[in-house]
């Protein structure tokens, strides 16, 4: 166990300890707290699953995508992906053109010219 604080494993547990700690007394003095949550720990945290707020959605270039899930459940009209999320740069183009460039200038910007 010696020196077992100074590894990481050891960092990690003692991190969770104390906020666990801390977190029971503030609750207990009536202090309304809650442990924060890397991304990881949210992703995998009993309530966030139970809510169905993460989702696998099928991608064609991807492979099973994980997402967020809806906020927002409606028993009567449930909410489903309608469109993938876009390539990096599928709408460059029509962005560039709403802004007023012309053909040849997004060509140029294009090839970084």
């Amino acid at each position: 166990m010696r020196g077992f604080f100074h590894s990481a494993a050891g960092q990690e547990a003692l991190r969770r300890l104390i906020a666990t700690t801390d977190i029971e007394t503030l609750n207990a003095a009536g202090v309304p707290c809650g442990v924060v949550m890397n991304l990881a720990d949210v992703f995998a945290d009993p309530q966030t699953l139970s809510q169905e707020m993460v989702m696998t959605v099928p991608h064609p270039g991807h492979g099973a995508v994980k997402m967020t899930g809806f906020p927002l459940k409606f028993h009567e009209a449930p909410c489903t992906v309608r469109y993938l999320v876009p390539e990096l740069g599928a709408h460059t183009t029509g962005v560039l053109q709403a802004l007023g460039y012309s053909a040849s200038e997004i060509t140029t910007l294009s090839r970084g010219s």
